[in-house]
Parts: C-alpha cells; structure tokens; sequence
C-alpha cells in the first residue's frame, strides 16, 4: 500500500500568476502617482506664475498712482518716481528685487496722456500666459 501524503503550497503556475498580477498593481500604482505629481509640478509653477505677475501688477500700479503721468517713463521697461522695472533676461526687477524670476518672456509699457498700459507674458513651458492692465496715474 501507499500512504497518501498531502502536499501544501502553491504551484510553479500559481506562484507566476501571483507575480505577475502583483508586477501589473505596481506599475499601475506607480504610473499614477508618477503623473499626479507631474500634474501637481504643473499646476504649482502656474500658481507661482499668476501670484509674481499679481504682485508686479500691484506695484506697477502702486508706481504708476504716485508718479505723475508725465514723469513715467515707458517702452522695454517702466521708470516711475520711485523706481524702475527693468527687464534682466528672463527677471523683472524693481528696486533690485527680482518680481518675477525666471517666467518672463516679453514686458511692454505704453503710455497716453491719461494711463499706462502694460503687457506682461510669461512662460512656465507648459503655460503660455499674456497679462494685460491699464494704470491710471492719479495726478
């Protein structure tokens, strides 16, 4: 007679099976974090963009308000009473403080006898952005 002997664990075919489902859950797992966090670097420089160019046109208009219109002095940069933005290569700088560092690919300041306009674009690489204000002086 033969004793019967169970045998216990899994087979070759088993264990090729659970690794390759496992393998499958891993690069799904980490293809979505990989392109969430690509997705965050995008949105966080776009943020970062739109904040710089908030403040630059907040002090831009600061400058424009306390400079008489016919002081300022407009074209490739912007020179007011207090100050001057500059364009520096990819900077914007006031008063030695870079404003918007590295984003900026054109700044262009026109003036009339009333108001300045003035166009800012930048690029983040992915995000191409013109922004557009008119100041009026208030003297």
């Amino acid at each position: 007679m033969r004793a019967h002997c169970k045998r216990s664990g899994f087979s070759l075919v088993e264990m090729m099976v659970a690794i390759l489902a496992s393998s499958i859950l891993a690069l799904t797992v980490g293809s979505i974090l990989y392109f969430s966090w690509m997705a965050w670097m995008q949105h966080n420089d776009s943020v970062s963009m739109q904040r710089d160019v908030s403040l630059t046109m907040k002090l831009i208009a600061d400058e424009v308000r306390e400079t008489p219109i016919e002081d300022i002095s407009v074209g490739g940069s912007l020179q007011g009473a207090h100050g001057a933005f500059v364009v520096s290569g990819n900077d914007l700088v006031y008063k030695g403080i870079t404003v918007i560092d590295g984003w900026l690919t054109g700044f262009e300041s026109t003036k009339t006898t009333t108001n300045v306009l003035v166009k800012v674009a930048l690029s983040t690489g992915q995000d191409n952005s013109v922004f557009e204000a008119t100041f009026f002086s208030r003297n």
